[in-house]
């Protein structure tokens, strides 16, 4: 019970602090990303329960929707405004679209696939999520550019699942490996997608994701040994390097992992021996 905690920006500095960022009537208003003029992402609560996309910019919430839309979340923005909306339609059919200023929505398909939630833009337009096939165990990441969806491929498995893009078009994510067609098995492997072209990431032995890239072209990628511990590694000009705490010993149970264009790495961990 209770109303949940208001979304908010805040503006270091004289002329800034902390912003209420309103709500569509509803008890929830959830912030997903923030570009560089401070404009604002995310889905809010209708009166009625129902999830809206929405951008906060000029001190003022607006929805983006779309007809056909019941329910809709705003999940990335560039710095030029360019919002990416995953959203479900009056069939309960999960859609992807592009929202621009000024400009219609661009509708994200792949012709025979349905959409997956999750998705992203980078500040060239480019835009990237993931598509599968109703009744299939596949499910593939598409890079869309300038109104083409390209197939970015797979390690071997049936999944490929982009986690984020720079703005050279670079995705990495994790990719299963395997045969063809073969049901999720768990071999799951970080990967580089770039200059049309796929590659694996490093020879792990268990569960690895590629969980970020920067515009430098390096990879933060988490993984996960065994089922009790995880480890960052640092990807950068071909070599892996292994993210330590000061003491020399690795840090286990990594979690929220960041990374920026000076190659810096935020989490959250536990060290060796600790409780979870």
């Amino acid at each position: 019970g209770g109303d949940s905690p208001p979304g908010f920006l805040y503006t270091p500095g004289n002329a800034g602090g902390l912003v209420d960022l309103g709500s569509f009537g509803g008890q929830a208003t959830l912030p997903a990303a923030l570009n560089a003029s401070g404009h604002v992402v995310g889905t809010s609560v209708t009166a009625d329960g129902i999830a809206q996309a929405f951008v906060y910019r000029n001190g003022r919430m607006q929805r983006l929707g779309l007809s056909g839309e019941t329910s809709a979340q705003a999940v990335d923005i560039n710095d030029r405004g360019g919002v990416f909306v995953d959203y479900t339609d009056t069939n309960s059919v999960s859609r992807a679209a592009l929202f621009h200023p000024a400009v219609a929505p661009t509708l994200l398909d792949v012709r025979g696939r349905a959409f997956a939630p999750y998705g992203g833009i980078n500040n060239q337009g480019q835009a990237f999520g993931r598509w599968f096939t109703p009744g299939a165990t596949d499910s593939r990441t598409y890079l869309h550019d300038k109104g083409q969806a390209t197939d970015i491929g797979t390690l071997g498995g049936a999944l490929t699942v982009g986690t984020d893009m720079n703005d050279s078009g670079q995705i990495v994510g994790f990719s299963e490996i395997g045969g063809p067609g073969a049901p999720y098995t768990g071999l799951a492997r970080p990967f580089l997608y770039s200059d049309g072209k796929m590659s694996q990431i490093g020879k792990f032995d268990n569960d690895a994701v590629a969980v970020d890239i920067n515009d430098r072209g390096q990879v933060l990628v988490q993984y996960t040994p065994n089922q009790f511990d995880s480890e960052a590694w640092l990807y950068s000009e071909g070599q892996l390097s292994r993210v330590r705490d000061l003491g020399g010993e690795g840090l286990v149970r990594i979690a929220s992992l960041q990374l920026n264009e000076l190659g810096q790495v935020v989490g959250r961990s536990s060290l060796p021996g600790s409780p979870p």
